[in-house]
């Protein structure tokens, strides 16, 4: 069966995510707030997690749908012919979330001398396994997702829904993953390096304004034209899928998700987690951004099998409450290689989300990454870059939320 006439994995993931993302999600900044009202008091039935803020609940979604392997609609009451959810109606899936928060709770408020939190068990699965990070699918598994999100199947979820974050036997995600900064080494000699790197401040003044496009594959091995284009604080992303275009949008104010002709408007974390693609002054102004900054070393995982891992320059630091950022960079020519973005939830379990950065080359006297790569509990998303524009005006509409 040909994989373009496959539901794209990303398409039904964006689909679902900003749509609950719609209704559970508040403004939070940089990281999470304790600021304006509880879940309970914001939100319908709401019975176990009453004492989390609201603006946090968003988060407890992500992080929901990555230590289970499932779908909003494995838990929501959903419509999948208006692709519409009744949050306030009762599942059979949420007595049993509910249930399992219970257990979670009175363990971490025991004295058993440790924590625990859904990831512990589950991992990614409905049935506890692990939880690596989204791993390419193989044919098989592209097959049974593709059954498995029919639309028939979609309003009950369950296991059915968990497919798309199947592993194949012995199959791990990131390797073993990069080990936190050693020594006392401050960061910004380690900063300073890279900004020499891509061409100095004279390069950070044309990345203001910056377009790129090219390719994208998903872990469904589909490949489909994207576009990004940036400017000042705002931000514009778009994908051609076959299934419908997909686009995010920032004006420096408010964003929006459009999937197809249907449009949401987005705060909080989903705005964060859908600019990482962008990393034009974030990387140099990280110790604006960030506090208890620290440099060191770090390791990443050998590129193939049998090879040791690589040592490399690293800087860490706390880019709001509960949400740690962690810059990995080549120590000979100074060049991002690797963000990683480790958001903790309410929940006692984190989101990580890892951005990898290669095959820099010059442009207008900038060195540009022309691949990258997202990966996070659902996503893996490879994507090359075939032109770059730097210091290009971008016109205002194309940050413009679409009308309904």
């Amino acid at each position: 069966m040909p994989v373009a006439a496959a539901p794209s994995l990303r398409s039904l993931t964006f689909a679902l995510a900003f749509a609950l993302c719609t209704a559970l999600s508040a403004q939070e900044g940089q990281g999470g707030s304790d600021a304006g009202p509880l879940a309970s008091e914001k939100y319908k039935d709401i019975q176990v997690l009453k004492d989390v803020p609201a603006s946090e609940m968003g988060v407890v979604m992500e992080y929901f749908s990555a230590a289970l392997g499932f779908t909003c609609a494995s838990c929501h009451v959903h419509d999948p012919a208006t692709n519409e959810y009744a949050f306030e109606k009762d599942h059979r899936m949420k007595k049993d979330t509910r249930d399992m928060i219970r257990l979670v709770q009175s363990v971490n408020g025991g004295d058993y001398g440790a924590r625990i939190n859904c990831g512990t068990c589950h991992q990614g699965h409905s049935k506890p396994q692990q939880m690596p990070l989204a791993q390419m699918m193989t044919p098989e598994q592209i097959a049974a997702f593709t059954a498995a999100s029919a639309p028939t199947n979609r309003g009950e979820g369950g296991e059915g829904a968990g497919q798309r974050r199947a592993q194949g036997p012995g199959q791990r995600g990131g390797g073993e993953g990069p080990r936190q900064g050693r020594g006392g080494q401050p960061a910004k000699p380690i900063l300073d390096h890279y900004l020499a790197a891509i061409g100095g401040d004279a390069a950070l003044d044309k990345l203001a304004s910056k377009v790129w496009k090219g390719t994208m594959r998903d872990r469904a091995d589909q490949t489909m034209p994207f576009t990004c284009e940036a400017a000042g604080d705002r931000f514009h992303s778009k994908v051609e899928n076959p299934q419908g275009a997909q686009s995010f949008g920032f004006d420096g104010a408010k964003a929006w998700f459009q999937f197809g002709k249907n449009v949401w408007d987005i705060d909080g974390y989903h705005v964060q987690m859908n600019q990482r693609l962008d990393d034009r002054r974030l990387v140099a102004d990280f110790e604006k951004r960030c506090t208890k900054v620290a440099g060191g070393q770090g390791r990443l995982p050998a590129k193939s099998p049998g090879e040791p891992a690589v040592t490399v320059n690293m800087v860490r630091g706390e880019a709001g409450p509960g949400l740690q950022e962690r810059l990995y960079f080549d120590p000979t020519s100074g060049l991002l290689l690797r963000r990683q973005i480790i958001r903790r939830t309410p929940l006692n379990g984190s989101l990580v989300e890892t951005v990898d950065f290669s095959d820099y080359r010059e442009v207008s006297g900038v060195k540009v990454a022309h691949s990258v790569q997202y990966n996070n509990w659902e996503r893996l998303d490879a994507y090359t870059v075939t032109e770059v524009q730097v210091g290009v005006p971008v016109a205002d509409a194309v940050f413009a939320r679409p009308k309904d």
